[in-house]
């Protein structure tokens, strides 16, 4: 795979720009309901570093069914008596606020009390009612941190209280963070604490309401939190109790593909100013005819900036299909947090506002060009011009 990543470099240890090659060999045994376990062997080299290395890991993973409908039916009405396209059937967007406590000390050894915001999200899928599991990915974006993420799974489950749309329950999620000088440790950490939860009567719309503590496992950093989300639906399993629901929905259409985004002038804390390229993953999703949600994650591949790393998520807005429906148009801004690398972003925080053109080079397939601009948005104020290639691959989903 051809990937970007990296971390704390030296004068031993070199990432480069951040471009990252990993090949990888496996040997897998399947076993029934799509369950498989292996043995694996790759290779990790930074191209324009020094870092190099060969591994041997163990595999284990699930094979699932991609249900999904032609995005050209986006719009229409349609059925299914099960989950469509990533199976998740929320995502749910975030900004919260860590208080490290006496416990925590930051690589150097000194005391870091200061306030971290982060900004994040997390997809979801309900396994019953008030059940859940989760996929979170958040990063700082507020207190000098710039450059921790974590990437965590959590599991959870609320309570109806009364027909108010309240649920009041409880969650816990264990991963891996680190970066920003922020002392993890080897990286694992958890958290746990109690959550609020309204569903709206707005086409399953719900706002999230979480608090609790989180510490690393081994490092000095623990810290109680509390956060604000928003959750959008993406998909809903068709609950084997409620029999008026019959899998009917909407389709909607959402798209998951890879771009190389180039930064023609960065600011350095080190004082110089040069370009950065970009690889990430994106994902946007159809919220109406015309209004969409989108995000991404991604890391610098080509520059200087091989820690840099970043998650975004926002709004767009797109227009009808043009030229017997090849060609759209559309505009979306997007924030979130980003930092590592020696790139000056203070907190954080950072966002973009990106104008572009779409051609559906078949079906699925969708080749896209963008031009706009990358900022941050604390005190360090700088802003960078932003060209933006993409490539998608979209799908039908239902909106029930």
């Amino acid at each position: 795979s051809v990937t970007a990543g990296g971390g704390l470099s030296s004068d031993v240890l070199r990432f480069g720009g951040g471009l990252m090659l990993r090949p990888e060999i496996s040997l897998r045994n399947e076993f029934d309901h799509g369950w498989y376990s292996g043995v694996s062997w790759s290779q990790v080299r930074f191209p324009s570093g020094n870092v190099k290395g060969s591994s041997l890991g163990f595999v284990i993973g699930h094979a699932g069914n991609f249900s999904s409908f032609s995005p050209r039916d986006a719009g229409q009405r349609g059925a299914s008596s099960g989950r469509t396209g990533l199976g998740f059937d929320e995502v749910v967007v975030f900004g919260g606020m860590y208080k490290p406590d006496s416990r925590t000390f930051d690589r150097g050894g000194n005391p870091s009390r200061g306030r971290m915001g982060t900004a994040g999200a997390d997809l979801r899928q309900y396994i019953a009612d008030g059940s859940w599991w989760a996929l979170e990915a958040a990063g700082a974006a507020q207190g000098g941190s710039d450059g921790y993420m974590e990437l965590l799974v959590k599991a959870g489950q609320d309570w109806a209280l009364g027909n108010t749309g309240l649920r009041v329950g409880a969650e816990i999620g264990a991963g891996l963070g680190g970066g920003g000088g922020v002392n993890t440790g080897n990286g694992w950490l958890w958290h746990a604490g109690p959550s609020l939860r309204w569903v709206s009567p707005w086409a399953g719309a719900s706002l999230h309401l979480d608090a609790g503590y989180a510490r690393s496992f081994s490092g000095q950093f623990s810290a109680p939190f509390l956060r604000l989300g928003v959750g959008l639906p993406l998909d809903r399993m068709v609950s084997a109790f409620d029999y008026s629901d019959h899998g009917e929905g909407t389709v909607r259409a959402l798209t998951v593909g890879a771009s190389v985004q180039h930064l023609s002038r960065v600011h350095y804390k080190d004082g110089h100013t040069g370009p950065i390229s970009e690889l990430a993953i994106t994902m946007s999703r159809e919220l109406g005819t015309h209004l969409y949600g989108a995000a991404q994650a991604g890391s610098a591949a080509v520059g200087d900036a091989g820690a840099y790393s970043f998650g975004l998520f926002g709004l767009g807005w797109q227009t009808s299909p043009y030229l017997n429906g090849k060609l759209r148009f559309g505009v979306e801004g997007l924030v979130g947090a980003g930092g590592g690398g020696g790139v000056v972003v203070n907190g954080g925080a950072i966002g973009q506002v990106e104008a572009w053109a779409q051609y559906e080079a078949t079906e699925r397939l969708r080749l896209r060009a963008g031009i706009g601009e990358w900022h941050t948005l604390r005190s360090s104020g700088q802003s960078s011009p932003m060209l933006n290639l993409s490539l998608g691959y979209a799908f039908g989903t239902l909106d029930r």
